[in-house]
């Protein structure tokens, strides 16, 4: 994937905003402009969040660098693209600074428009001030001015004064997830233990797509682009589709008494980055899980990091028990677009 130079992205995303239309509502409150900005967002968005060594600190801290050196990031896999970069959003100027910020990021899905509200920061020298509740109703207003569906946001389980926030601006928790993160191991040699790990298993494709599909949910599949499940199909199809889109994949079944229990892919996209999807049949021993994970590191090439975002709850031990860590345990939140809303208040 080629570089590309910051003055042409800085250029196109500035032209975006554009579309934002300023507001009386309060001198500090602005629209985001890129062009003048980003600098000073990226250094608030990392002061507020990135102190410890998650995947998205890594990423601000890398952007911050590049940003300096003249080129921009090179984009990530889809997973992690939508925190990548701040598309839309607005800023609080206070004291000549950029002191709070929050950014949208629209997504479209079988024609629904959802939104999703990221990087919701202010310098801990102006908080408690209401910045974060006026930056929060200002983007709202946005989303719901653009006719979207839903709005989404993620924010981390422990942050219980802006989970208050949130559920007073009408946001209802959805789901919880936890990232997860592995370096390949390929001495591990493979998986031995009392399952059966069975390569592109071309039977049970069927359960194995709907397990997949309770692991990884329909109304958040906006925000993963993949999985799209014709890629892990283990039929011509499937590797055409593959072929055309670039994606290798490596998949696993895990089986005993010849059932299977559990399914895993490795997907790779040519970086040195393999996201695994992984699901477990209904009351299947999580033990299954931590079979597949370490096949999955066996085979992962050297150098490689495996990343996995899974549902918090029981599985959390089996995917410890395979070397993975804990990298971030998000709590999402949905509230309602335009048509909700407007129907409420009629």
């Amino acid at each position: 994937m080629p570089k590309v130079q910051t003055g042409a992205i800085i250029g196109l995303m500035s032209a975006i905003t554009i579309s934002i239309r300023p507001e009386s509502e309060c001198d500090h409150l602005r629209p985001f402009n890129a062009m003048r900005d980003l600098r000073a967002v990226v250094e608030l968005v990392e002061l507020c969040f990135y102190g410890g060594t998650d995947k998205g600190g890594r990423r601000s801290r890398s952007m911050h660098g590049m940003d300096r050196a003249g080129r921009f990031l090179r984009w990530s896999p889809p997973i992690l693209q939508a925190m990548s970069f701040p598309h839309l959003g607005y800023v609080w100027e206070e004291d000549g600074r950029i002191v709070g910020n929050v950014s949208l990021v629209p997504f479209r899905r079988r024609g629904e428009r959802v939104y999703l509200i990221a990087n919701v920061a202010v310098h801990p020298d102006y908080r408690r001030r209401g910045i974060a509740r006026a930056l929060m109703t200002r983007a709202l207003r946005h989303a719901r001015r653009r006719k979207a569906n839903s709005i989404w946001l993620h924010v981390r389980t422990e942050n219980a004064t802006a989970i208050r926030l949130y559920r007073d601006l009408g946001f209802v928790p959805r789901a919880e997830r936890t990232t997860w993160e592995a370096s390949a191991t390929p001495a591990l040699g493979g998986y031995r233990g009392a399952f059966r790990l069975v390569h592109n298993a071309k039977r049970w494709w069927g359960r194995q797509r709907h397990w997949l599909k309770i692991a990884y949910p329909p109304e958040l599949a906006w925000y993963y682009r993949f999985p799209n499940w014709h890629a892990l199909r283990p039929d011509l199809w499937g590797g055409l589709y593959r072929l055309v889109m670039g994606y290798h994949v490596q998949r696993w079944v895990a089986v005993q008494a010849g059932q299977p229990l559990g399914v895993l892919a490795r997907v790779s996209w040519g970086e040195r980055v393999d996201v695994l999807w992984a699901a477990l049949a209904p009351k299947a021993d999580p033990s299954a899980l931590t079979a597949l994970l370490i096949q999955a590191r066996s085979h992962a090439p050297p150098r490689h990091i495996l990343w996995l975002d899974y549902p918090t709850g029981e599985a959390d031990s089996a995917i410890r028990a395979a070397g993975f860590n804990p990298q971030r345990t998000l709590l999402w939140m949905r509230a309602e677009g335009t048509s909700a809303t407007s129907g409420a208040t009629k």
